[in-house]
């Protein structure tokens, strides 16, 4: 998605289970500098492409997938 300018809050999500809503700081390349919301200083600033930022917190909610937790050995045990 293009678009996005200096100081505008988006959102990304983050190990495909949750969504963080960040700031951009720049552009550069294609490359979008973000640092999450509530973060001081550039302790939590990451560069990301473009497709991974959405405008509207719905849009990153809906790519969320939810998988099922693996069986282990454990799960077919009689106890």
């Amino acid at each position: 998605m293009a678009g996005f300018r200096r100081g505008d809050v988006v959102y990304i999500v983050e190990n495909n289970m949750r969504v963080v809503p960040v700031e951009i700081l720049s552009c550069a390349g294609g490359l979008y500098t973000v640092k999450i919301v509530g973060i001081s200083g550039m302790a939590g600033a990451i560069r990301l492409k473009g497709h991974r930022l959405f405008q509207t917190e719905e849009a990153a909610v809906n790519t969320l997938t939810y998988r099922e937790p693996k069986k282990t050995q454990y799960d077919y045990m009689d106890i």
